[in-house]
This record gives C-alpha cells, sequence and structure tokens, in this order.
C-alpha cells in the first residue's frame, strides 16, 4: 500500500504484517510434543503444556548453559504444580535472553528475556515444558492429516518477536507465578 507522505510529494510504503506458519511435525500416538533447533544445532524436546504457568527446563541447570550459554540465574523461585504428587516449592528461576522456535522449515518466532524454572528430573521423556500461554495473541492448531501416526503443529502470527511480562507473588515479589506474553505494535 503507497501512501503520500506530505511534503515535496515523496510516497513511503507501508508493508502489512505478513502471517508466518510454522510448522511441527508431532507423533498422533504420543504427547504433543515438538522440536526446536539450539544453539549447538541440537533440538530440544518441548511439551506443549495447557495447565503450566511458565515454561519448565527439566534436564538442569548444566545442561541448560551448555544449549543456552548466555542463560543466567536470575534470583528468583517458584512453585511447580502437576509434575508429581506434591509441588515442587523454592525451584530456581533463569533467565535466558532470547529462546527461538524454529521448525524444520527455517520459520521463526523469538521470545525476549524469558524466564524458565530449572529442574533435574529423568522422569520424563522431553527436556521443556511450553505453556501453551506463549501462543497467546497467535492462532493456533493441531492439524491431522490422513496419516495413521503423524499431524502437525501449526503456530500462524504475524509478529516475530515475542516479549514477555513476569507476575509476581503478591505477597513475596521474589516469587514468580505466571508469564504473560506480548508483542510491540
Amino acid at each position: 500500500m503507497a501512501k503520500n507522505n506530505g511534503d515535496r510529494g515523496s510516497i513511503c510504503f507501508i508493508m502489512a504484517d505478513i502471517e508466518k506458519k510454522l510448522v511441527f511435525k508431532i507423533d498422533k500416538n504420543d504427547k504433543p510434543l515438538i522440536y526446536i533447533s539450539g544453539v549447538h544445532k541440537e533440538r530440544t524436546s518441548c511439551l506443549i503444556d495447557t495447565g503450566a504457568n511458565l515454561p519448565v527446563w527439566l534436564i538442569g541447570k548444566d545442561y541448560l548453559r551448555y544449549r543456552y550459554p548466555d542463560a543466567t540465574d536470575s534470583g528468583k523461585l517458584t512453585v511447580i504444580n502437576g509434575l508429581g504428587d506434591n509441588p515442587l516449592l523454592d525451584v530456581a528461576v533463569w533467565n535466558l535472553p532470547e529462546l527461538v522456535l524454529k521448525d524444520d522449515q527455517g520459520a521463526e518466532i523469538k521470545y525476549k528475556d524469558l524466564p524458565i524454572a530449572v529442574i533435574e528430573t529423568s522422569k520424563f521423556s522431553f527436556d521443556m515444558i511450553l505453556p501453551l500461554t506463549m501462543l497467546n495473541r497467535m492462532d493456533f492448531s493441531f492439524a491431522y492429516t490422513k496419516s495413521s501416526s503423524y499431524g502437525a503443529f501449526e503456530i500462524r502470527t504475524k509478529k516475530d518477536t515475542f516479549f514477555i511480562r513476569s507476575e509476581y507473588a503478591k505477597v513475596n515479589n521474589h516469587f514468580l507465578n505466571k508469564i504473560q506474553v506480548f508483542a510491540e505494535e
């Protein structure tokens, strides 16, 4: 779309937001896992969780530092429910300066300054839990084709980069309750 800039008859062009689509292959007979590329070209297996309030790294701080060398301990804590019979108390929260979700075709979206709870457990067959709330302001779907074993998890968005707003406990701002995701307009 062209727009007259007023003086001297110059014209500037306004680019309409172009929708991008990320497609992750998922096994229809397993958990909703997606695989994202990491710094060292290793893929991180991520469970999409509808009940999570913030991301959880399940394979320990040493492996987090290896996969994301810029990760830092935020000094904040959180409580994690839903990983067993009892809640996990006083779980360390780290900060990832940038997390990139990239599909096999190279389409990607970025999250800036992402807080992530870090625990070490061998109880699960995946590396990380991504809360479904990270896809706020995006369209997403599970698309199952005629294949008996595979489907796709699709994310559609007009934005490339998303930012995080942390929400802390009202009685103690040392404990992270949840995150909200937003994009700059």
